[in-house]
């Protein structure tokens, strides 16, 4: 800076202007911001996929879970009552019974005709139609069976559970109803699959493509910084806004903060060309523009636009045709126009 100073007093000397005649400021250099400029883009909280939960069985609905209900996986979530499938089961049994002791007896004359056939004792044919009788009467069985068997896994569904850990989300039915088969009783919204849905302007998205070879490469980011990673997109611009939805996943760590329809804001970083920091004392903020002062080579100043993006304690971030390293004023701007000579202060 002593340099800076010694310099600049020479250069008043050799042109016939003296400190004291000019106006002395004090200078910082303005400074490389790498992140580029901080976008902003409108989200929602949306879960792609939810559960339907579905009765397996036709019979009437005794309780189900209210909307909005918090659940974990494996909590009731509908009862159906079960007096007729229980009686189907009841009469059922009977028929196996008979079955079996059908089989059984077909059986037991067949292997018995057999054993006459080999001494000639019994025709043929009639040893057939017994043979047939008994695989009759084992092929109900085996039906039967089966049919039990999906009645039994339809009763241990008139008690649905969740899927998932969730929250109940439409119940489109009524306690009394009788609930058909394969009818959504419940709907299940994860907790644990929430995404980000956001409206990118076409603008940005052109941009990010030249800037760094694409959305999917672009860094997003919650507030507090917390990354947020791309998914998707759709390939399908909105004729209204002129937006393409974007779709972001939120953390693991993150999921139980967000509510599913919830409005919130990411940020994205675009590039930095032309942008850099400078101290906060070095904007001059005006209704018709803000500004900088900026010391050139030959002592004068020149005024310089700025568009303000950003700010932190000490320093704004800025757009304008400031390079890095140049000195901009931030003290002594009071009486400066275009071309003033100043002195710049250690």
């Amino acid at each position: 800076m002593r340099f800076l100073s010694a310099f600049l007093l020479f250069i008043f000397t050799s042109h016939g202007v003296s400190a004291n005649d000019s106006i002395k400021v004090k200078v910082e250099k303005a400074a490389v911001w790498e992140e580029g400029e901080s976008q902003t883009v409108f989200c929602e909280v949306s879960t792609p996929m939810t559960y339907d939960v579905s009765s397996h069985a036709e019979a009437e609905l005794v309780w189900v879970a209210l909307e909005g209900k918090v659940v974990k996986k494996g909590d009731q979530v509908s009862i159906q009552d079960d007096y007729y499938l229980k009686n189907q089961l009841d009469i059922l049994n009977i028929s196996i019974a008979n079955a079996i002791s059908n089989y059984e007896f077909a059986e037991e004359e067949y292997q018995r005709l057999k054993s006459l056939s080999a001494e000639t004792f019994v025709a043929i044919s009639q040893l057939n139609e017994q043979k047939k009788l008994s695989e009759e009467s084992r092929y109900m069985y085996e039906r039967l069976s089966k049919e039990r068997e999906a009645l039994e896994h339809r009763i241990g569904k008139l008690v649905l559970t969740s899927p998932v850990d969730g929250t109940v989300g439409l119940v489109d039915v009524k306690l009394g109803e009788n609930i058909d088969v394969g009818r959504k009783i419940v709907e299940v919204i994860p907790d644990s699959t929430k995404e980000l849905k956001c409206k990118l302007p076409v603008t940005d998205l052109v941009a990010l493509r030249s800037q760094v070879g694409g959305v999917e490469k672009a860094a997003f980011k919650l507030k507090d910084n917390i990354p947020v990673r791309y998914l998707r997109q759709k390939n399908l611009v909105n004729s209204i806004d002129q937006t393409v939805d974007v779709f972001l996943e939120i953390p693991n760590e993150y999921q139980a903060n967000y509510v599913d329809g919830e409005r919130t804001t990411v940020e994205f970083m675009s590039d930095n060309d032309g942008i850099v920091k400078i101290p906060t004392d070095a904007v001059v903020i005006k209704p018709e523009g803000s500004f900088a002062w900026v010391v050139q080579a030959n002592s004068q100043v020149k005024k310089y636009a700025v568009e303000v993006l950003s700010s932190d304690p000490k320093d704004f971030i800025v757009r304008s045709d400031i390079e890095v390293g140049m000195p901009v004023v931030i003290r002594g701007k009071q009486n400066l126009s275009d071309g003033a000579v100043t002195f710049v202060e250690e």
